[in-house]
Order: C-alpha cells, then sequence, then structure tokens
C-alpha cells in the first residue's frame, strides 16, 4: 500500500456532478429541485494508483491506514484559524 495522498479536488467535483448534485450560481453544489441523486459513482470515476495501478480509496479516519504529512497539519491549522474567525464574527455580530 503506497503512502501518498493527492490532490482530489477536480475528481471529487465530477463525482458530485455524477451522482446528479448540481451547481448553483456561486459554484456550490446542491441537491437538484427533484430531491434524485444516485449516492453512487460510476465505476470509471474511481482513481487508480499510479504506483500499483489498483483502486484507490479515500482517505478518511476510517481505520489505521490514514495519511498525514506536514500538508495535512498545515491544512488543520488553517481550519482552525478559519473557525477562529467565523466564531468570532458570529459572536461579534450578536452584541
Amino acid at each position: 500500500m503506497s503512502n501518498y495522498y493527492f490532490d482530489n479536488e477536480e475528481i471529487v467535483m465530477k463525482m458530485m456532478e455524477d451522482q446528479g448534485f448540481v451547481k448553483n450560481s456561486e459554484g456550490i453544489f446542491e441537491v437538484p429541485r427533484d430531491g434524485r441523486i444516485k449516492m453512487e459513482i460510476s465505476s470509471d470515476l474511481i482513481p487508480i494508483c499510479p504506483d500499483d495501478g489498483k483502486k484507490m480509496t479515500t482517505n478518511l479516519r476510517a481505520d489505521n491506514s490514514f495519511v498525514e504529512d506536514a500538508g495535512c497539519d498545515k491544512a488543520i491549522a488553517d481550519r482552525s484559524i478559519c473557525m477562529d474567525e467565523d466564531i468570532a464574527k458570529v459572536l461579534n455580530d450578536l452584541s
């Protein structure tokens, strides 16, 4: 098993569209008006590992195989800063 992670934004966007979600005018995915979504993706959208040619899976904290590196640490720190700023704005708006 390879311990790499890849930028997956492009393929995730294709997966969202494949399931039936639609982007609104702000580029945010929404459930279509008819409410129908597949909750599955086409098999041709499953990424293939460049090392061994096997199908890749999502990097979720579902088991002990989660890959982390400095990029993960930075993303977590950036998210924390954004959340702190959002909380501060909400509290400021309430006062």
